[in-house]
């Protein structure tokens, strides 16, 4: 409506209506590409030079979409043969800070009893007579000062706590996840509830006290009959939980599917493979840097060893392949459960017939299991492959007990009955005391 007046006001100027973009991140991404010739690496020139000082196999990509185009960008890609998935970055509202405990979480969902925001003890009329004692991190100042040390801080768009509140609660510097059917209804994750029971406390103080974080959307039930009953928890503050409903097996409850940050994840590094090596590569990377400087001290010694083993290293890392992990499916899941199991999705997509498909993808899985154990059953012939059908290992001692000798026959006896026999003759025989093995035997 305006667009003409304006670019007449500034001289035929172009003017354009701001657009508000939202941001996703896709990745994984790996940086190889795998076809039937197996793995291969595109880049070329300084760029395969720099993939070898950088280990990591994948990469992100940042992008930018318009508003009105967002809700149509997909959840999962496919890129380069490998599944990555799209993570939108929302935007996050300011840090919530709970009117009557003081604690960071919502008001309307706070089951604890109201406090003092100044001294820190149960609410009480009037002007507070006491000192300043904060209730989050025990300072000397009041509950909702901003520069409380156990005050959240916003890094890369998540809410972490701050260095006070870690030395606080003492926790370990290893992030884990701990994720499991609970059966507890609270305010805090089902906002269904508006009564929680006393006894839910004692979870809610657990969780607090260790600097864990509730992952789970609380908009949504988990469970076929309504409430959140699943629950995952997690130390790592880049960690996500949600409700997969395309990736549902029949059961009453909902599939929780929670994603942790690749960082925040200790793993070994692979194995390289020799065998697929580029010789052109390492021999690029090996004399990348040579220094000819003299050693006149062992000191400059062993720094030169250093650097030779430090770049003996860097160019093996970059010229060869790393072994990857290979991933063992269901053994016994074939063609006829995957085409049921696509079935029963689409049916819960389109609600319709859902009973139906689950009979039949649970009848479709119990024949496939029959089918395979007993395919196994029947080709068992032998003992040893009795142990490897079941995964049992043989407990038979490696290292046979020593021999024994009787004192009437010279012989050695190796059979653990006779063994047995003879120590049940010689000692637990013996009535009297005098018939006892001398102390100082074996001399």
């Amino acid at each position: 409506m305006f667009k003409d007046t304006i670019e007449k006001l500034f001289g035929e100027a172009t003017v354009e209506r701001q657009e508000t973009w939202k941001t996703f991140v896709i990745g994984p991404i790996p940086k190889t590409i795998r076809d039937l010739d197996g793995i291969h690496n595109t880049m070329e020139g300084p760029l395969q030079e720099e993939l070898a000082f950088n280990e990591e196999p994948y990469g992100y990509i940042r992008i930018c979409v318009p508003e009105i185009r967002a809700d149509k960008f997909p959840s999962r890609l496919r890129i380069f043969g490998e599944a990555v998935s799209v993570q939108r970055i929302r935007q996050r509202n300011e840090i919530t800070v709970c009117d009557k405990c003081f604690g960071f979480h919502a008001t309307r969902v706070c089951a604890r009893s109201k406090k003092c925001g100044t001294c820190g003890a149960d609410a009480h009329n009037g002007t507070c007579p006491f000192g300043p004692r904060c209730l989050n991190c025990r300072g000397p100042h009041s509950s909702n000062d901003v520069s409380c040390p156990a005050r959240p801080r916003r890094s890369n768009g998540s809410d972490e706590a701050g260095t006070g509140l870690i030395s606080l609660l003492n926790c370990t510097d290893t992030p884990y996840f701990i994720g499991s059917d609970f059966n507890l209804r609270h305010p805090l994750w089902d906002l269904k509830i508006d009564h929680p029971l006393a006894t839910f406390q004692a979870l809610i103080d657990w969780y607090s006290s260790r600097g864990l974080r509730l992952l789970n959307p609380t908009e949504m039930p988990s469970h076929n009959s309504g409430g959140t009953l699943d629950l995952a928890f997690s130390s790592d503050q880049r960690a996500r939980c949600e409700i997969r409903s395309d990736l549902h097996t029949t059961s009453n409850h909902e599939t929780l599917v929670s994603t942790l940050s690749r960082e925040s994840m200790t793993q070994n590094p692979s194995k390289l493979r020799y065998d697929a090596m580029d010789d052109n590569l390492f021999l690029q990377l090996l004399g990348r840097n040579q220094n000819y400087d003299s050693i006149n001290t062992q000191f400059e010694l062993e720094e030169e060893a250093k650097d030779i083993l430090e770049i003996i290293h860097t160019a093996l890392s970059g010229s060869c392949p790393r072994t990857k992990a290979r991933k063992v499916g269901t053994s016994w899941w074939n063609e006829e459960c995957k085409q049921a199991s696509k079935a029963y999705c689409i049916a819960r997509c389109h609600n319709s017939s859902i009973l139906k498909r689950k009979i039949e993808l649970r009848a479709a899985v119990r024949r496939a299991k029959n089918n395979h154990w007993n395919s196994l059953i029947a080709e068992v012939g032998s003992l040893p492959d009795v142990y490897k059908f079941v995964k049992w290992h043989n407990a038979a001692q490696r290292y046979q007990s020593p021999p024994l000798h009787d004192d009437d026959d010279s012989t050695e006896i190796q059979e653990p009955l006779a063994k047995a026999q003879i120590l049940y003759r010689k000692l637990l025989c013996r009535h009297l005391d005098v018939m006892d093995i001398p102390p100082d035997t074996p001399t």
